[in-house]
């Protein structure tokens, strides 16, 4: 070793002499100690192979020259190489980890480190690639010029010429340097920690880690350039590349240490130094990380800390001790300037650097503090950059939304006027934030400038640019919208709607001038504010002041009709309360019709006085539309009624605009709607009504042959707020179409007074539309078609859930006739092609088969999709038997109305032989799921010929089916070469299956012979035994042959056989002769999708043994087929097994320590074990001999075996186990009641409430309502079957019952430790905000308070029970003496947490169930128990329970 070292010194100084690269001098200086530096690599990351280990130096005279000879080669200023190259930290790094820690610690002193260190990351940082960012951040204005000379990259140059710069580290190695330099920082600081232990110098290793500390403490300067450095030059390197190492997250902790360290100086000195050379890289880092640019590492809430330990948290403290400190500007000032968008991560980082109080989220003084950080960061803002400052200025509010802070209103209002409403310029995200950040802006006036008119005046006069169509919905939704609901909140809603009129009024006096007459609707007439009103108008608003806006409405509208309009159609669509109603009556048609006010109205606005009428039908109770309808016949005709009449009945309103039109019929629908049978509307409407269904039938022959013709029917989207006065013709009709099929579907029922022709031709033409709009129909070339692919397909599927149509059955007739016609798209002009026709089928699914009476149509539906004659080619419809075998669909539509079979004419068993045959020779996906399909079709099918098994039509079939069948079977036995395809087995087993049941039936009516069924049956599954074999028997060499299927066909052959010989039983013994063909067959086959090699093991274990082992019993839970394989295989190992053999099988099952009921699949045998049992009490002798039982090996029972899964319930792993067991003790509580005892009761009780408290397992909160679910019914079915056993035993429910409440309640973010204590923390399946609880959850804990206050007779009433006393009585006086405590308990989560409302909703009939149970007396004593706010709460609660829950009588 000596003379190789020798050597390595002798040819490193030759090296250095001839000035030879660096790379090698580094090479021969690490055989210098005996290493190479691929292996120095491996080691400085852990990468550690085979052999090499890390060598701590006892002799350590080498390493240490070594040392200093590199530290020599780093500390040159004139050679930039050593520094930039990461073998050469990488050595230094192995050299720390080898010497003892004083000896490199003296060396790093002697060298100063810290200098090599700083010049390092300088020479980096203005590499190229760094000097060209710089540029880049030069180029965009912000900054000063003494910054701007800073950043300016040295022109010094070397003596060889080159530029000291251009020798620094490719951009490619930039993330290896940075990884090297990070490993011997991690050395470094990690040698700075002390420990109790002895260095082997003798030395005591505090005062070693004392040593090393010195290494890193420098100047403040030096360590502010440093850290700022090394942050800059860590983004560079996850920019250039994802680095590919371990240790990512620590490697800024140690550069953050060296800060930490620096000598002390003046606080301020140091803390200015900190935010110039650290705070701009902080931040840039801080928002790439945050941007989610970095995803294998999270260094946020580092780089937060450091922003708050300096420059936050050291402003407010100077802020605190003298108000008039000016530290945080000069703090902040630098960044800001840099990048206004640093803004927001400051004033983030402000925000988050405060610490909640209590349930307060921030004391005063700290909204104080965060108001004087956005002053100090908003005035920072250089004023030339109006563009960046107004978007930084919404990060900023948008902080402080996020974070629920409140600011100044004098200064968002300056804000507003200089930044959202500058002169001549509108920044509409900015005025949206500041909305949604604090309306006050606008609706407190300001005395210098009307912020809230100059907002409406630019929103109106933005109505009528050209840019509008383009801002319409941000204006609207993000501005007005929101600004509403703010005036309401303001209890001002009166105000917005003088507002809503005064702009209205100039929005149309601005719109005359621009001679815009045809432009599209402004914002004022926007359909959003409408919809938003009709949400605030009632809930906002008493009947008093409705009143009084339509008096004011009506003083306006002589003056201004056409605004007045718009209001007065608003509000027609926000009544919706009785008492409103009641007080409102005709006054909105007065309004608008009455004087003679209806003929000034504008063209433009015409149409919406018909939508105040048809709005209005929508509440309007019998007397008035009796009145309206006496209006209607009056004679002078009077307005709008006039002006239908003098249209007459062939076009229903003549040449108006189109939107008035639709508006007419609108109302003509609503009239209907609205009219009473034999009542004076409707003779008035039903001449209008009639004519409305012929122009909708016209319109829809058009609309189908303008398709066909690939015309332009407009661009516009249906569903969508139309925006034009002029919609084009395809969403005119559709809307038209809406308002007879959706809106108003009632009007279809007077389509049968039509000509039956015309009006099925109506319904034909929108069914075809809607057949060539659905993505397995549709035509691309049609635009219309692929902009509205969901228009008419939904109309169509509403009608066929319209309680109007469904009540009519000659209207569901015409409706399924019409389906019918359709089967294919042959008869279709818009598409024309013979594939099915998959809509038909959709919408006959959607059918209910009870309102189906008629049996013809019922015929129709089971021959449809089967061709006409005998022959299995296509059709002249294009209907062949592909067109249902191929189709899951049209199978499951089959299987739906086989809930009313009908035998028709010409129904045989050869049309389920055609579907099978066409199966079997179609390539297509999926065919086990048409498959499974086919065989429930012919297995219906049989059970229904045989119920009526005497009739002749019946007999026949079953004659004609066993004939075939045996016909078939008996080819398949005398010809090798023929063999049932795996369809034909599957349908011959079913049938088979069904006629073993009814063989004794069959023989007594000479329909089948007993001796000929088992004949065939026996040599059908003798044939199959036979086909199974050669299947198995076949080699690989056989399988590449041509005479073999495909591999699928082969295995859903197999699949068929095994069910078929499963269902008909078979031969233990003749199953057992193909184990070894069997193994050998799994062993080689692929698994796929149907799991062949699995399902043919289970059946093997389940039709070839009387004896199933333990170990058997074991499957994959995973999927479908293992479930069924374990539940096959303990159902067929119960079969010779009495009780005492099954109570043996279950403790097996659950394992030594229980260890079974962790595992899925023991889980699931228990289970079946557990139902094969019987349901006994225990009778005396069982109990006296139990001892006996327990030395035999039986030491459990049902009881014990419930208590045992009850206790594992609480301590389940997972979501999966969590379930099996809660719904086997579920299924238990139901069938083996007499099995449980009092004990097994109470257990349940204590692990639903063990489970609603943090004592809770870490189940999976993404699961959480699915656990609750569980829990509820849990305890319904003990409500439900054990309500007995609970006497005596109440205030268990009532704590079960209040821990399940406490579960919908949500904790404040700031709620008090003392609150949560009291009411409980939530469990952590619980614990995310994203995963709570919703309506569904509280209408299953609603229906549990029912259950206890309101029983069903069975569930309380014993064998022995008293008949002249109520069982339900007396539990309902014992729930109301505990559920108080429930009701108490709601009242104090009201207060103290948070509900949502739907959950509030689904909770009413609890609580009004709960009332029932109350006495007066008992009332008082609630209220009394409660404070101040839980009384009035309390109050509330029985003030609607009074109204509207509570049994008056009759």
């Amino acid at each position: 070793m000596t003379s190789k070292s020798r050597t390595a010194q002798e040819d490193l100084a030759e090296l250095e002499k001839q000035r030879a690269p660096f790379d090698q001098q580094l090479g021969e200086a690490a055989k210098f100690v005996g290493v190479d530096l691929a292996t120095i690599g491996r080691c400085t990351q852990g990468v550690i192979k085979g052999g090499e280990k890390l060598r701590i130096a006892i002799y350590h005279g080498r390493e240490e020259w070594l040392l200093k000879w590199l530290l020599k080669r780093l500390h040159a200023s004139a050679d930039v190489k050593p520094r930039n190259t990461p073998s050469s930290w990488r050595l230094l790094c192995y050299l720390l980890k080898v010497l003892p820690l004083s000896t490199g610690a003296r060396a790093l002193i002697e060298k100063k480190f810290m200098s090599i260190l700083k010049q390092t990351l300088e020479e980096v940082r203005t590499s190229p690639r760094e000097v060209d960012m710089l540029d880049a951040v030069s180029a965009s204005g912000s900054g000063s010029e003494e910054e701007k000379k800073q950043r300016k990259p040295s022109k010094k140059r070397k003596h060889t010429g080159e530029l000291v710069g251009s020798s620094s580290c490719q951009n490619d190695d930039l993330p290896d340097l940075i990884g090297a330099i990070s490993s011997v920082m991690d050395v470094i600081i990690a040698s700075t920690k002390s420990t109790a232990s002895t260095s082997e110098e003798g030395t005591n290793s505090s005062f070693s880690a004392e040593y090393m500390k010195t290494v890193i403490r420098t100047a403040a300067e030096e360590a502010a350039v440093v850290l700022g450095s090394w942050i800059s030059l860590c983004q560079s390197a996850l920019e250039i590349g994802d680095p590919d190492t371990e240790n990512l997250q620590s490697w800024i902790a140690p550069f953050i240490e060296i800060w930490n360290s620096h000598t002390a100086e003046a606080e301020e000195t140091s803390l200015i130094l900190f935010s110039r050379h650290c705070t701009p890289p902080i931040l840039s880092l801080l928002r790439a990380v945050k941007d989610r640019k970095f995803s294998k590492f999270d260094w946020a809430p580092q780089l937060e800390q450091l922003i708050s330990r300096n420059i936050m948290n050291p402003a407010k403290a100077a802020k605190w001790v003298n108000p008039d400190s000016d530290l945080l500007s000069r703090l902040t000032k630098l960044s800001v300037l840099q990048d206004t968008a640093n803004t927001s991560q400051l004033f983030e980082v402000a925000i988050r650097s405060i610490q909640p109080h209590g349930s307060r989220r921030r004391r005063p003084n700290d909204d104080t503090w965060l108001q004087t950080v956005f002053k100090a960061l908003k005035d920072a803002m250089p004023a030339q950059n109006a563009a960046s400052n107004r978007k930084a200025i919404g990060a900023l509010l948008q902080c402080a939304i996020d974070h629920k802070l409140g600011l100044d209103l004098a200064d968002l209002q300056i804000m507003t006027s200089e930044y959202a409403l500058p002169e001549g310029r509108d920044s509409w995200d900015l005025l949206a934030t500041i909305i949604k950040l604090d309306a006050n802006v606008f609706l407190i006036p300001n005395e210098e400038r009307d912020l809230l008119k100059e907002l409406l005046d630019r929103i109106t006069k933005t109505s009528i640019e050209d840019s509008w169509t383009l801002l319409s919905d941000q204006v609207v939704s993000e501005v007005l919208v929101p600004l509403m609901g703010d005036f309401a909140k303001a209890r001002d809603l009166p105000g917005f709607l003088r507002h809503w009129l005064a702009q209205l009024i100039e929005f149309d006096r601005l719109r005359k001038e621009a001679r815009r007459f045809d432009m599209g609707f402004g914002a004022w007439e926007d359909d959003a504010l409408q919809s938003q009103l009709s949400k605030l108008l009632e809930p906002s608003l008493t009947l008093q002041q409705i009143t009084q806006i339509l008096d004011w409405l009506l003083f306006e509208v002589t003056e201004h009709p056409d605004a007045v309009c718009i209001l007065l159609e608003a509000i027609a669509g926000s009544i919706h309360h009785e008492e409103v109603v009641d007080t409102i009556g005709l006054r909105l048609y007065r309004i608008m019709f009455d004087n003679g006010v209806s003929d000034k109205l504008d063209d433009r606005y015409k149409w919406r006085s018909w939508r105040i009428l048809s709005r209005s039908l929508d509440w309007l109770m019998t007397p008035d539309v009796s009145e309206l309808a006496k209006l209607w016949g009056q004679v002078p005709r009077v307005k709008p009624f006039k002006s239908l009449l003098s249209k007459g009945l062939s076009n229903v309103i003549g040449n108006a605009s189109p939107l008035e039109k639709l508006e007419v019929v609108r109302f003509l629908c609503a009239a209907w709607n609205s009219a009473g049978k034999d009542s004076p509307m409707e003779a008035s409407c039903k001449p209008f009504a009639l004519n409305v269904l012929r122009q909708l039938a016209q319109e829809m022959k058009w609309r189908t042959g303008e398709l066909k013709g690939g015309e332009d029917l407009g661009s516009e989207v249906c569903g969508s707020t139309h925006n034009a006065l002029e919609p084009g013709l395809g969403w005119t009709t559709w809307s038209l179409a809406k308002s007879v099929f959706v809106d108003y579907p009632k009007i279809l029922e007077l389509g049968l007074e039509l000509d039956r022709k015309l009006f099925k031709d109506m319904l034909q033409n929108v069914f075809w539309i809607a057949s060539a709009s659905i993505p397995e129909n549709s035509v691309a070339s049609i635009d219309w078609l692929r902009l509205n692919p969901k228009a008419y397909p939904d109309l169509w599927m509403t009608i066929l859930h319209s309680e109007n149509v469904l009540n009519s059955e000659p209207l569901i007739e015409i409706l399924i006739d019409t389906m019918l016609q359709n089967q294919t798209n042959i008869s279709n002009p818009i598409i024309r092609s013979s594939g099915t026709n998959a809509f038909a089928v959709k919408s006959l699914l959607q059918v209910p088969v009870s309102l189906v009476q008629n049996k013809k149509t019922r015929e129709r539906i089971f021959r449809s999709w089967l061709p006409t004659g005998d022959s299995a080619a296509d059709d002249s419809q294009g209907l062949s038997y592909k067109s249902t075998a191929l189709d899951p669909a049209v199978l499951s539509l089959k299987i739906k109305f086989m809930q009313r079979p009908v035998l028709y004419e010409g129904m045989n068993f050869k049309e389920l032989v055609h579907l099978a045959d066409t199966l079997a020779h179609a390539e297509i996906p999926r065919r086990q799921v048409n498959l499974a399909l086919l065989k429930e079709v012919t297995r219906l099918t049989f059970v229904f010929v045989h119920t009526n098994i005497d009739q002749p039509p019946q007999k026949a079939y079953i004659s004609d089916a066993f004939k075939q069948i045996r016909k078939k079977v008996e080819k398949a036995s005398e010809k090798n070469k023929y063999r049932l395809n795996y369809a034909l087995i599957m349908i011959f087993g079913a049938a088979f299956s069904i006629l073993q049941t009814k063989a004794t039936a069959l023989d007594d009516l000479n329909v089948i012979t007993k001796d000929d069924l088992d004949s065939i049956t026996g040599t059908f599954k003798s044939g199959l035994l036979q086909q199974l074999k050669e299947f198995l028997h076949r080699t690989r060499k056989e399988k590449s042959t041509k005479r073999q299927t495909s591999q699928l066909t082969e295995h859903l052959t197999i699949l068929s056989i095994m069910d078929a010989l499963g269902a008909l039983g078979v031969d233990p013994s003749k199953v057992a002769e193909l184990g070894d063909d069997t193994k050998a067959f799994c062993s080689r086959v692929q698994d796929t999708e149907l799991h062949i090699g699995k399902r043919l093991e289970t059946f093997l274990a389940v039709h070839g043994s009387n004896i199933i082992e333990e170990e058997l019993l074991e499957g994959d839970v995973s999927t479908v087929n293992g479930r069924q394989s374990i539940t096959q295989k303990v159902l067929a190992s119960m079969n010779s097994k009495d009780k005492l053999d099954k109570l043996k099988l279950l403790d097996s099952i659950f394992g030594l320590g229980l260890v079974g009921l962790s595992r899925l699949d023991k889980l699931l045998a228990a289970r079946q074990v557990i139902i094969s049992m019987e349901d006994t009490r225990k009778a005396a002798e069982e109990e006296e001999n139990e001892d006996n039982k327990k030395e035999d090996g039986v030491g459990l029972d049902l009881s014990e075996a419930y208590s045992i899964l009850c206790s594992t319930l609480w301590k389940a792993s997972g979501v999966r186990q969590f379930c099996v067991i809660s719904e086997t003790l579920e299924l238990m509580l139901k069938t083996k009641g007499r099995s449980l005892t009092q004990f097994n009761i109470d257990t349940t009780l204590g692990s639903i409430t063990i489970l609603c408290s943090r004592n809770s397992p870490p189940l999976r909160a993404t699961r959480s309502g699915t656990i609750y679910l569980h829990l509820c019914r849990l305890l319904q079915s003990v409500l439900t079957h054990h309500r007995l056993k609970l006497q005596g035993h109440f205030h268990l429910v009532v704590q079960v019952i209040q821990s399940l409440l406490r579960l919908l309640f949500t904790p404040l973010p700031h709620s008090t430790s003392n609150a949560l204590k009291h009411f409980g923390s939530p469990p952590s399946w619980l614990s995310s905000p994203k995963h709570q609880l919703n309506g569904k959850h509280a209408a299953a804990f609603a229906r549990l308070v029912t259950l206890i206050c309101d029983p069903s007779v069975s569930s309380v009433r014993g064998s022995q029970h008293n008949n002249l006393t109520s069982a339900t009585d007396k539990a309902k006086r014992m729930a109301g003496q505990h559920m108080q405590f429930v009701l108490t308990i709601y009242i104090k989560l009201q207060l103290e947490m948070r509900m949502l409302p739907e959950i509030r909703e689904k909770m009413v009939p609890g609580l009004y169930a709960i009332f029932d149970t109350t006495t007066p007396e008992l009332r008082r004593a609630i209220n009394d128990a409660l404070d101040a706010s839980g009384r009035a709460v309390f109050a509330t609660l029985y003030r609607d329970y009074a109204r509207f829950g509570k049994w008056k009588g009759n």
